[in-house]
């Protein structure tokens, strides 16, 4: 079966004994028609750039690989969705290393840059930040701040020879080094470790520097190694005797505001600022390094390259990787610029123009009018991490996390105007609202209403701060709360000032939530729940279903369309609630995050993967009888009006919450009509259902 199409399922029930029970279920389908921008997105952490082409470490959007042979005329090649999250990469001739999260050390084949080919995955029992490679060896660091070596000579089977705390926590991309038989290591515990690798068996720490505000990184060229400090800006070592146990600093230069990465040709040093923007030092002179230029980004950079022909390859968050000419190191000027920092996180609608929320790119409006062809009119940027949004009137309603909820007009869809700026107390996470309420899931700060009857004055009007509150939905005066631990948290807001929980589902682990009507759905993770919420103030559990990796909820009329890991978006028939029947399936690389409905087109946030445009067809189901008989003590179910198509017949040995349906035969309808036979006449009940392949 194409698992992109409808598992068309009529849930059809025979009690044993009883006679038959006929209740159809209206079919659909879920198909692709269009994608946006074509091509995988994301924060790049780590870059190398080699032969003409730059490797990116892009987050969930594992590795993307884009040609930079002509710097007026970037264009991705192709990428590498790896298992976790890549966080560093460097490329030995064909073979490209890339540190990847909760995954530790992925190799890729990369002979044909347009399709990668995984060669090995090998654990770190640790989360993978960074990674270095010297002659057979490679070294990846970790969050918990070790770093593990790794000889690499068969890439296929990398052998794990020894690893060694450092005492540092280390984050994505440039925080670890490997030259000369050493291993360099800074991170957010004040200090650069150096670790002696010779005896790859047993690596020892050679010392430690302190007096780092927060060191964020490193890079190596000949007998130097150039660390940097978001506090106290570049920092020159030589580290040409470490035989002797020392690295005496040569020079330092405080930057212009908090550095974030380093990369270095030898004589120039490019320092990224993570606020935005590059300076280039000339280090010829280690003692008194000069700053020769300075240039600003549009957003955070996050990782910097620099690769012969005087350039330097510009990797940021939130915004465009960028390729600018150092040939006259005091006028750097831009060569050329490419998108891939648009992620989607989630997705709301307006008319024919879509509203993403763009993860550290803000804000990017699409004109989806030519269903076909998604193209961008708008964007507005510096807005922070923007996680999720609502729409009310002509207003985005956006939650940045750390930076809040931010107001903007989307009157001119083309021009998006930032008009105000709530700044929450704890992780904006979640949002929703209607006309003037404006409700906020704060994580760590709660539960939020704020009133923005005047868009320009945001006015915080209540809170409830014991709720871990991570996900919320709005119901005119009752606010829905995905509280965690907590589950299902119903909240009165019709007093906006004194909020105040009505009613709570149990339904622990509660990330997510959404509601329809007098239905509310809750998303545990592994599973989704429907509560009936006629009486708000004890919401009744009427069923529970098994969907792994559960990311986000919609409800239209009797389906509920559910983002999962794989397939990425199921639709469920709900119009029995106590009864969810899986249906239409749609898969695609990445995972959908955010889904809403424009007509009959539901439109996919998929994170890394942009933004899809998929089709939902419903049609007339076809529904076919089951009649039960016995004949000599063996139970046989007649099918009947069943057309010309096969069916599965699968069976229930009961149909309280959570039981489940097994795969009894197959028929092929002759005349519209079918037989099965049940194996199994010992069974004390039985119920039985057809479903279409």
């Amino acid at each position: 079966m194409n698992r992109r199409h409808l598992r068309r399922t009529l849930p059809l029930f025979a009690i044993a004994l009883v006679g038959w029970l006929s209740l159809p279920s209206p079919a659909a389908t879920l198909r692709s028609l269009a994608s946006w921008p074509g091509y995988a997105t994301g924060p790049i952490f780590g870059l190398h750039v080699t032969n003409g082409m730059a490797f990116a470490a892009a987050d969930r959007a594992g590795l993307i690989i884009l040609d930079v042979a002509d710097p007026q005329h970037i264009s991705p090649l192709g990428g590498f969705l790896t298992r976790g999250s890549a966080y560093d990469v460097v490329v030995r001739g064909t073979t490209a290393f890339v540190a990847d999260w909760s995954w530790g050390l992925t190799v890729l084949d990369v002979a044909n840059p347009r399709e990668p080919v995984l060669v090995s995955t090998t654990m770190t029992d640790r989360y993978s930040t960074g990674v270095a490679i010297e002659g057979d060896f490679a070294v990846v660091s970790s969050y918990e701040g070790y770093l593990t070596l790794f000889d690499v000579t068969d890439v296929t089977g990398p052998i794990k020879r020894s690893s060694i705390g450092t005492g540092i926590r280390m984050t994505a991309g440039g925080e670890v080094a490997l030259a000369g038989g050493f291993a360099f290591a800074v991170g957010s515990q004040s200090q650069l470790t150096v670790v002696d690798c010779r005896n790859p068996l047993r690596m020892s720490v050679v010392g430690s520097l302190g007096s780092f505000g927060l060191a964020t990184g490193i890079a190596t060229s000949s007998d130097r190694l150039y660390a940097v400090d978001a506090n106290r800006g570049l920092r020159i070592f030589d580290r040409s005797k470490l035989s002797t146990r020392t690295m005496p600093e040569l020079g330092s230069l405080k930057t212009t505001s908090a550095s974030s990465a380093v990369a270095t040709d030898g004589s120039l040093v490019c320092v990224g600022e993570g606020w935005g923007g590059v300076e280039v030092v000339d280090a010829r002179v280690p003692a008194t390094p000069k700053r020769v230029a300075a240039f600003g980004t549009e957003g955070d950079v996050s990782a910097l390259a620099m690769v012969g022909q005087n350039r330097l390859y510009v990797g940021q968050d939130g915004a465009p990787f960028q390729i600018w000419s150092l040939e006259n190191p005091a006028a750097p000027a831009l060569l050329g610029s490419f998108d891939i920092s648009s992620v989607a996180n989630d997705v709301k609608s307006a008319g024919d123009s879509a509203f993403i929320a763009a993860g550290g790119a803000g804000l990017r409006v699409l004109d989806v009018q030519d269903r076909s062809q998604p193209k961008v009119v708008g964007a507005l940027g510096g807005l922070g991490l923007v996680r999720r949004l609502a729409m009310t009137g002509t207003q985005a309603i956006l939650a940045a996390e750390d930076r809040g909820v931010h107001v903007v007009d989307v009157a001119d869809p083309s021009r998006p105007r930032l008009v105000s700026t709530y700044d929450s107390p704890g992780y904006a996470y979640d949002v929703a609202a209607s006309g003037s309420l404006v409700v906020v899931a704060d994580l760590t700060g709660g539960f939020r209403v704020v009133d923005i009857t005047t868009p320009e004055t945001p006015r915080p009007r209540g809170a409830l701060t014991n709720l871990l509150a991570s996900g919320v939905a709005l119901r005119d005066d009752l606010a829905l709360v995905a509280a965690q631990s907590g589950g299902l948290a119903l909240v009165d807001v019709s007093v906006p000032s004194e909020p105040r929980i009505v009613g709570q589902g149990q339904a622990p682990g509660t990330e997510r939530v959404a509601v329809a009507g007098n239905l509310a759905f809750t998303l545990q993770g592994t599973s989704f729940s429907i509560f009936d919420i006629s009486d708000r103030t004890k919401p009744v559990l009427l069923s529970k279903t098994p969907a792994f990796g559960c990311m986000e909820i919609l409800v239209r009329g009797t389906w509920a369309f559910v983002a999962m890991n794989s397939p990425s978006i199921v639709a469920f028939d709900i119009s029995q609630p106590t009864q969810p029947v899986r249906g239409a399936e749609w898969t695609d690389t990445f995972q959908a995050l955010g889904l809403v409905m424009n007509g009959d087109t539901l439109l996919a946030a998929l994170g890394g993967g942009g933004l899809s445009v998929v089709k939902f067809d419903e049609m007339a189901a076809t529904s076919p009888r089951l009649a039960l008989r016995w004949d000599s003590g063996v139970p046989r179910l007649n099918v009947t009006d069943a057309g010309s198509s096969p069916w599965n017949i699968e069976f229930s040995d009961g149909l309280e919450l959570g039981a489940g349906w097994s795969p009894l035969t197959n028929v092929v309808p002759s005349g519209g009509q079918a037989e099965a036979v049940d194996p199994n006449p010992a069974a004390p009940r039985r119920f039985y259902r057809a479903v279409q392949r």
